[in-house]
């Protein structure tokens, strides 16, 4: 059900905020059983979901790599790959979750991913990432940035910074390395303190607004979520 999906989701998602990262997916994988997801299903929901983020945010990033050092369009532009590859073929995932599941000798799952639903994910993260970069652009134009410029500029780097941060584990939500990222990329069109100052006010004001957004889900889904029935992968699992 959806509200016992949103529920699971902003655990997990709050879980970054806490140093290795694993500690979202304990509680989602746990949360899921007690809808009747198994171990094994959530886990694998979990990586699509890294995968189509990821994916996203480097098909985003896009928009600022060629302004970045070195050979960034070079290891960026893999994304738009894999990216049109799961929006061709979504199949693929399901193909794989069953190969995966016989070599562990395991039986094979229920579809992991609808074609639809995944294409459709896939477009929501993507205007996410268009929508949250915005923010960052509208401090940027703030601190003296031009507006034209700016666009890309905040845009793809708060997407490649954001997903960069995602890989930190040892630092809660990345905290540091994206500002960081967030910073280089800025220069291309502030000054290093008001670039600066731009990464520090976005860390800010997404914190407040996940938050936020976070509590006001966890309050709407309240104790209301009920247990389901367990799927047949639980029943075999148990």
């Amino acid at each position: 059900p959806a509200r016992a999906g949103a529920r699971m989701f902003v655990v997990g998602f709050l879980g970054k905020f806490v140093p290795g990262r694993l500690w979202g997916l304990v509680a989602q994988v746990a949360m899921g059983q007690r809808q009747g997801v198994p171990r094994v299903r959530m886990l694998g929901t979990y990586l699509l979901n890294l995968v189509v983020v990821f994916a996203t945010a480097g098909a985003v990033g896009l928009l600022v790599a060629p302004v970045l050092p070195g050979s960034a369009p070079t290891w960026v532009a893999p994304s738009l790959l894999l990216l049109g590859l799961l929006v061709a073929r979504p199949n693929l995932v399901n193909r794989l979750a069953r190969a995966a599941a016989r070599l562990t000798h395991r039986p094979d799952p229920e579809p992991l991913a609808d074609p639809g639903a995944l294409r459709r994910a896939i477009v929501l993260q993507t205007v996410s990432w268009l929508l949250s970069g915005a923010h960052v652009w509208v401090i940027a134009v703030l601190l003296g940035a031009d507006p034209l410029a700016a666009v890309p500029v905040a845009v793809g780097g708060y997407a490649l910074a954001t997903a960069a941060g995602t890989l930190a584990i040892v630092v809660p939500d990345g905290a540091g390395v994206r500002e960081l990222l967030l910073l280089a990329a800025l220069t291309v069109v502030l000054p290093w303190p008001a670039a600066g100052t731009t990464a520090i006010a976005s860390r800010i004001v997404s914190t407040l607004a996940e938050v936020l957004c976070s509590a006001v889900v966890l309050l709407v889904t309240g104790n209301r979520v009920v247990a389901m029935p367990r799927s047949r992968e639980a029943t075999a699992a148990a």
